[in-house]
């Protein structure tokens, strides 16, 4: 009995601590700052205003869809101080006429959202899980993916950062790596060994993409596991031309990251419709599968809220409000790897 009890409380204790994942993406971290003026604290002020400015610009490369960063109006002084809800310093380097620093900024996610809404302007509802790239190469009909002539693996090792919607990691492609997982068990989609390799660079899914070149150009696929269930991104083929391969690999990077980003822009965008509700139950064995669940439950973008109405041992009740329909919501929780079936009046949300 007591262990019941105690099993309840952990999981009311975990509804109350949980952070609002959605909110972290609107958190830039550690901009570095380096400005001279006539004193320390002009130094200060003029660091942290363009601190601020820099982190604004990040933001937007991190939430826009690409092609549309430049629609988003200018910001500055009063307008960028209102997106502003906090902001912390660290690392603090002060002199007599110099200040640096690393700035971290927390802006307002209903007022950033509203301004971009306001113009028009496509972006991401929420943050994106932190992809690990497994980038396979076929080479006389075999895969390849950790030799060192893979030049589509160095291709992603060499990509500039930032400016992408959906984070990735690329592998080190050492000892550890090679003997987490080969060629042919990413293109078989081995989750057992892609959850081994995720561990080691903390990431939330795996995305293996795979490039064969033909007679008629390179063709190219993407499969995105966040479970053992993969989501295939359309992407297309690149045309024969006279340039050398390495430099349509480093084409290639760019195609596919476009794709992953167009692709989490659209699953994550709000659908439209009428707000709805439904009662579904979710069956639990312990503290760890509840708050696994909990985190899919947050990830469709047509599901307003999801509220725990009865916690018992074995299962939690669940209150869900959503938009967009009842097709819609299947179709974002299967992205989450999860199912939602009737079961008499109520539903059933299940692992697949």
């Amino acid at each position: 009995m007591r262990q019941r009890f105690g099993l309840l409380m952990a999981v009311f204790m975990v509804l109350l601590a949980l952070p609002a994942a959605a909110d972290n993406v609107f958190v830039i971290r550690d901009v570095p700052v380096d400005e001279t003026a006539g004193s320390a604290d002009e130094a200060r002020r003029v660091a942290i205003a363009r601190g601020e400015a820099e982190a604004w610009n990040r933001l937007m490369l991190r939430l826009v869809v690409p092609g549309q960063v430049q629609r988003v109006p200018q910001m500055s002084g009063g307008d960028l101080d209102s997106m502003i809800q906090s902001f912390e310093i660290a690392d603090e380097r002060i002199t007599s006429d110099r200040y640096r620093a690393l700035v971290t900024v927390r802006f307002r996610a209903d007022a950033v959202r509203g301004l971009l809404d306001a113009n028009g302007i496509d972006h991401a509802n929420e943050p994106s899980p932190l992809l690990l790239v497994l980038p396979v190469v076929d080479r006389d009909g075999a895969a390849v993916l950790w030799a060192e002539d893979n030049g589509w693996l160095n291709a992603w090792q060499h990509e500039p950062s930032g400016g992408k919607i959906v984070d990735m990691v690329v592998p080190f492609a050492d000892l550890e790596d090679i003997m987490a997982i080969d060629a042919d068990r990413a293109i078989a989609g081995d989750w057992q060994a892609m959850q081994q390799i995720m561990a080691r660079y903390q990431a939330d899914g795996v995305l293996v993409v795979d490039a064969s070149e033909g007679s008629g150009g390179m063709a190219l696929s993407a499969d995105w596991y966040e479970n053992a269930i993969p989501r295939e991104i359309e992407i297309s083929a690149l045309a024969a031309d006279g340039r050398s391969e390495q430099e349509r690999f480093q084409e290639a990077v760019d195609v596919v990251r476009r794709a992953v980003d167009a692709q989490w822009t659209a699953a994550s965008s709000v659908p439209e419709g009428p707000e709805e509700t439904l009662v579904a139950d979710i069956a639990i064995r312990n503290l760890a599968e509840w708050v696994d669940m909990r985190t899919r439950l947050e990830r469709p973008a047509s599901i307003l809220e999801a509220q725990p109405l009865v916690i018992g041992t074995g299962k939690v009740r669940v209150l869900v409000r959503y938009v967009g329909g009842i097709e819609q919501l299947q179709a974002g929780l299967r992205q989450s790897g999860l199912t939602l079936t009737p079961r008499g009046a109520d539903w059933l949300i299940l692992p697949l």
